[in-house]
């Protein structure tokens, strides 16, 4: 079945009879598939349903989302969080065998409101390159899919002291200024 004929941008479909393979097989093959990201594989025996419905989904938010909203979710539950890149920190926790090396990254939305973010190791290594592009380059755009976990302090990373807001506010604007420059 020509699928490239059938499917249509913007609408759902149902599939049957499709395989699920992970996007990056490590040196002991599929032994660690359970922590691994999956594509679906359409073969000739696939089959997809007419769709009931369209889906609207912007490709891009109007707005991004209040990143106080990320510290009022629930324990546990997933955000989606989308901001320019204007940090990333050093990978920490290599010398300490006991730690999972981790990494901060500062985003900031259009209202020069900043969030930090832990990230784990896991997506340090599968987005490497990207966060040493991130680094250098001030045009960065992330989307984060974060999980809000009260109980190793992610709501003390809040910059809640007024003058250190203020300078990372500035910060945000002259980061602003020189992109809109970097594009003129």
């Amino acid at each position: 079945m020509g699928f490239d004929r059938l499917l249509h941008v913007g609408e759902c479909y149902d599939f049957m009879r499709v395989g699920f393979m992970p996007t990056h097989v490590g040196p002991l093959g599929y032994i660690f598939c359970l922590c691994a990201d999956y594509f679906v594989v359409l073969s000739p025996q696939s089959m997809a349903n007419a769709p009931p419905r369209e889906l609207w989904i912007c490709q891009c938010p109007r707005t991004f989302i209040e990143f106080e909203d990320v510290y009022a979710q629930a324990e546990y539950f997933f955000v989606d969080v989308i901001g320019i890149v204007v940090h990333v920190s050093n990978i920490r926790g290599r010398d300490d065998v006991r730690m999972r090396p981790y990494r901060y990254v500062v985003l900031m939305n259009e209202r020069y409101h900043c969030i930090i973010i832990t990230v784990k190791y896991t997506h340090i290594c599968c987005h490497l390159s990207e966060w040493r592009r991130a680094t250098s380059e001030l045009r960065i755009l992330a989307g984060l899919h974060v999980q809000m976990n009260r109980k190793r302090g992610l709501r003390n990373r809040l910059l809640v002291d007024e003058a250190r807001r203020r300078r990372v506010q500035e910060f945000a604007k002259d980061t602003v200024s020189r992109l809109i420059d970097l594009e003129n």
